[in-house]
Order: C-alpha cells, then sequence, then structure tokens
C-alpha cells in the first residue's frame, strides 16, 4: 500500500482509492511532473479510443456508417473533411 508524504511522494503504507484521493495527490505535484501526468493521460485516453474503435470495426458496430458514406462519395454528396 501506498501513503502520500510531504511534497507528493507515497510510501508503501496506503493505497489511493478513491478519485479525491488522486487529486490530492496531483493538486502537490511539481509543474513539470503535472504536464508528464497531463501527456500520459492524454495518451492513454487516445489508446483506449483507439482500441474501441477496433473493437467496434471488428464487430460490425460502424459498417452503417461506411456503408452511408461511400453512397454519399458515390452520389457526389459527400462533404470532404
Amino acid at each position: 500500500m501506498w501513503r502520500l508524504r510531504g511534497r507528493g511522494k507515497l510510501t508503501k503504507d496506503q493505497t489511493m482509492t478513491s478519485v479525491s484521493d488522486i487529486q490530492e495527490a496531483i493538486l502537490v505535484l511539481a509543474p513539470g511532473e503535472l504536464a508528464e501526468l497531463r501527456v500520459w493521460l492524454s495518451e492513454l485516453d487516445w489508446q483506449r479510443w483507439d482500441a474501441q474503435i477496433e473493437a467496434d470495426s471488428e464487430a460490425g458496430t460502424l459498417d452503417a456508417l461506411v456503408d452511408e458514406a461511400r453512397v454519399s462519395r458515390d452520389e457526389g454528396t459527400l462533404t470532404p473533411l
């Protein structure tokens, strides 16, 4: 288990078990550490988003959207991004 000590240092006594525990730990991070955490969380979000899109694609969940886009392309009504 880990415990917050002093300036954001954790010791092996207590587990951070709630969002509020994590929020408190974040508040004591140095600016560089906060920036590092922000990058890590962003990357985690993108990895999970990619995994969800891949799972939806494999399950056929996106097939109707793909078909709709192909019809729009063939009709010349597809709006470019």
